[in-house]
């Protein structure tokens, strides 16, 4: 039977073309409501008269449908975000309601609050809109339960603290938490810790209350993971089951991510369907509508434990639709099924479709549906059967997940794993059995708790196992290729290369002209890849990057395919310090940057374990001051071997360091250089003066001050200069 038979697919296609028409041209509400309505009028009129109108008229209403739901969360209440956007980055009073726990700990709660009005300087103002609160507990004397019994959901509370918009990304390609944000439907975020105002207005004591029962559920897992298991092992089980990450290391994820298995990380249709048949298998004996209930009650438990994420909703959705096939003997059609829990999420909350779960787990299951099967015509022909068509079949369906999911993967990551395949046919049972073993753990602990340490250890063995798995595939030289700057119309074309590849596939030429049209169509992307490359630097010319991150200010100097590095840290924070120096990381491959000739660092942080050592020249290691480190093969005050044009000098006692790249001095100093900079006897050099703070640079020119640029670093966070003969051009992002 054909896709086209299946309405609810067409009905979907239609309404995602709503979406994007919608989104893009931004009509406003009252507009498309009215076309709505008169759409609807005319399939009405026309329902027996002309069964081609009526059919326009139908499509052109679930368009226009589509698009008024994604405006109306998108575009609505526009005059309550001008509200908040007056009153960023100032205390305010906000009273509303706990609507979902993000994360709670001793440290800190992140929670989802839904406001009623918002009060700044004894002035009230009606606002309804939903924002992430973060509260930090690092200094209060109070113990979490007097927050649990505050901070709970349904309660109506007021609490102070400071509104701030989400950060945008610092550099192109990095995480958009203002876009993943916007996908739960939360524009702004309000800071508090406890000296700010919390308290509560009234407690929701009803009894039909299952998200606050399911969400103190959630927590009681978390702390029983937390401890009775090794930090790093908790980590990773409640990243497993509970779908807070935050706490696996960062060298844990990056082994994941280079091994090409970071989805078993992210609860999703995987984790789903292992716990399917686990429920399955626990309620084998009871007739098919009895297990069919009690295995979509444990599904939308362990939903709300995954705190409801796109992906596990969607998968939870899926099964419950196979199940009912099932119990109505109907053949289930996976792109309907698909489409049905597609079209009950995105009808539910439009703005999932920014969030990157649901885009990586929708990807991913129409890989199977769609590319598969083309993949398993081919396997018929050679009648497999047992092991062999097992094995073969999880290579196909991860090949096939590999294709679809690769401008998400690309986009998010940076990265495309070459050893997927072969780690993900050992992971992907590993975290199955790891999964039963963290449930069978979690009851034995409770029901018969004097045999837990002995299915912890066996449990714990697994999963030390499987970090061994991963670490041996993630760190192997060729195990992934650097994706830089993959765009939007990078993704359009590849899914018209694959698309066009799937349909020379499915067509009747022969053998030998499929192979070489699909490899002529590869060949032409890959070649004209860089035609839509979004990066801003060419490599042949020379550029300064300036940035800011969460715990350091960092300069970067690229000239003549030299690198100059400068980091200050603003705290010994080794944690947010370690998350800096990964992040420039990415920035330098963002740019291919990969060998630093010179780095200078303000503390010994440098020395902590991460990706950017790799990058520094170690040849010799210099402590120049009190908080000075430098890396490079120099001497102790100039430096001029093998690099003509590339000299450095350091000023002793003063936290002041020279570095000449060609016609450009660069002073990096605390300390004010205007007339350091006017005395200056060479004429034809240029300088720029930056400071650690990194708000004003000063240039000159032909002995005279002709700049002074003011850095605002508001949002992006970072700036790119190209060091031209006459004058450094800014490079807008």
């Amino acid at each position: 039977m054909r896709v086209s038979d299946y309405p609810i697919i067409k009905f979907l296609s239609l309404f995602l073309i709503g979406f994007l028409f919608g989104y893009v041209a931004k009509i406003p509400l009252y507009i498309l409501l009215t076309i709505l309505i008169l759409c609807i009028s005319l399939v009405l009129i026309f329902q027996k008269q002309n069964q081609s109108l009526r059919n326009l008229f139908s499509i052109l209403t679930v368009i226009t449908f589509g698009a008024f739901i994604i405006s109306l969360s998108f575009f609505s209440n526009q005059n309550e975000m001008k509200i908040l956007d007056v009153l960023q980055k100032r205390k305010v009073l906000l009273y509303g309601r706990v609507s979902n726990i993000e994360y709670f700990d001793k440290d800190k709660i992140s929670f989802e609050f839904n406001s009623d009005s918002v009060v700044y300087r004894k002035v009230s103002f009606p606002v309804k809109q939903k924002l992430l609160v973060n509260l930090d507990l690092r200094e209060s004397s109070f113990s979490l339960n007097y927050f649990d019994a505050i901070i709970s959901i349904g309660n109506v509370i007021r609490i102070s603290g400071t509104l701030s918009k989400p950060s945008e990304p610092l550099y192109p390609g990095d995480f958009n938490l203002r876009v993943y944000l916007k996908s739960k439907n939360i524009s702004y975020i309000l800071s508090s810790n406890n000296f700010d105002e919390l308290n509560l207005i009234e407690a929701n004591k009803s009894i039909l209350n299952y998200q606050r029962y399911l969400s103190k559920l959630r927590q009681k897992i978390k702390f029983q993971i937390e401890q009775n298991f090794g930090q790093l092992e908790a980590a990773y089980i409640k990243g497993l089951f509970i779908a807070e990450r935050s706490d696996i290391p960062e060298n844990i994820k990056s082994d994941f991510i280079n091994s090409g298995v970071i989805h078993v990380l992210a609860v999703s249709g995987l984790h789903t369907g292992y716990i399917v048949l686990i429920l399955l298998a626990l309620f084998g004996r009871m007739k098919l509508t009895i297990k069919i209930i009690l295995v979509s009650i444990g599904l939308f438990i362990f939903a709300h434990i995954a705190n409801l994420s796109p992906s596990v909703i969607r998968a939870s959705l899926m099964s419950v639709i196979v199940l009912l096939n099932l119990l109505t003997e109907r053949k289930t059609f996976l792109l309907n099924s698909i489409s049905i829990a597609g079209l009950i999420i995105l009808i539910m909350n439009p703005l999932d479709i920014l969030n990157p779960s649901f885009q990586l787990s929708f990807s991913a299951v129409l890989s199977i549906a769609l590319i598969y099967p083309v993949f398993n015509d081919y396997l018929k022909k050679f009648q497999l059967s047992g092991f062999k068509k097992y094995l073969i079949d999880l290579i196909l369906i991860s090949i096939a997940v590999s294709i679809g999911t690769f401008p998400f993967v690309a986009s998010y990551y940076q990265k495309f794993s070459v050893v997927s395949l072969i780690a993900n046919l050992i992971v992907i049972p590993l975290t199955g059995i790891i999964l039963g073993g963290i449930i069978l753990n979690l009851v034995i602990l409770n029901l018969v708790p004097s045999l837990f340490p002995i299915y912890k250890i066996a449990l714990e063995s697994i999963i030390n196992l499987n970090f061994s798995v991963v670490n041996f595939f993630g760190t192997l030289p060729f195990a992934y290729t650097t994706i830089r700057n993959f765009s939007l119309l990078n993704s359009i074309f590849y899914y018209g290369v694959v698309f066009s590849a799937l349909l020379l596939i499915k067509s009747r030429f022969s053998l030998a002209f499929k192979f070489i049209s699909i490899a002529l169509i590869v060949f032409n992307y890959v070649y004209h890849y860089d035609l839509v490359d979004d990066n801003l630097v060419d490599g042949n010319k020379n550029y300064l990057l300036l940035l800011q991150m969460s715990n350091s200010n960092g300069i970067v100097a690229h000239f003549d395919n030299k690198i100059f590095l400068k980091l200050f840290e603003r705290s010994d924070s080794l944690l947010h310090i370690r998350k800096d120096l990964n992040k420039l990381n990415q920035i330098l491959e963002n740019y291919n940057f990969d060998k630093i000739q010179l780095a200078s660092f303000s503390s010994p942080a440098i020395f902590l374990s991460n990706n950017l050592m790799s990058k520094l020249n170690k040849s010799q290691i210099k402590r120049l001051d009190e908080k000075i480190w430098l890396f490079g093969d120099i001497g102790q005050n100039e430096m001029n071997k093998n690099m003509s044009s590339f000299h450095y000098n350091y000023i002793p006692n003063s936290f002041t360091e020279l570095i000449r790249l060609g016609e450009v001095n660069f002073i990096i100093s605390p300390v004010r250089f205007e007339k350091f900079i006017q005395k200056q006897s060479n004429k034809n050099s240029k300088f720029v003066y930056i400071n650690p703070r990194l708000d004003t640079m000063f240039v000159k020119n032909n002995d005279v001050i002709t700049d002074t640029i003011p850095l605002d670093f508001k949002n992006q966070r970072m700036k790119i200069f190209e060091i031209a003969s006459e004058e450094l051009k800014e490079i807008k992002w």
